[in-house]
């Protein structure tokens, strides 16, 4: 979805099937320095619409949350805002169920060095991937292995 092209700073999305064919949003792994925050409402398995998981967040730490990275959670637990380091903040909201809603607002530091979503972030639209330019074959280099899912 998002990442720096020079820090240790990443956003990357999981999803589920939802709504007949599309692919919403459940977990949102975001990388800041040698740490990853994950926020889930996945649940371990296919949860039935009648039992819907709470948003879990993990966070897997090398030694301190990397400096500069601040956590909130707000709206009684349905949504988070990340910030990092660099000023870029991601929100984080539940939506429909067990989907989350994801938000980046990017900072100066980003600009012109950013890829995904955003392209650079340079003010070219030319260069972003967002509304109906979402070319197949760019979204296969952004999908993550399976054994390196929260960034190995």
């Amino acid at each position: 979805m998002f990442r720096h092209k020079t820090l240790p700073y990443a956003v990357h999305t999981f999803q589920r099937r939802c709504f007949g064919n599309a692919a919403c949003h459940c977990i949102i792994a975001i990388r800041s320095g040698d740490d990853v925050i994950v926020i889930d409402s996945c649940g371990p398995d296919k949860t039935p619409a009648s039992r819907i998981p709470q948003i879990e967040v993990q966070l897997y730490l090398n030694g301190d949350l990397t400096s500069g990275t601040i956590i909130q959670q707000y709206s009684g637990g349905y949504a988070y805002k990340v910030r990092l380091p660099t000023g870029t903040v991601i929100h984080v909201k539940r939506v429909g169920g067990v989907f989350l809603n994801t938000v980046i607002y990017l900072s100066t530091a980003d600009y012109n060095q950013t890829e995904g979503l955003c392209g650079s972030a340079d003010d070219d639209p030319r260069n972003d991937l967002f509304g109906g330019n979402m070319p197949t074959e760019w979204i296969k280099t952004w999908r993550l292995v399976v054994i390196y899912v929260y960034y190995t």
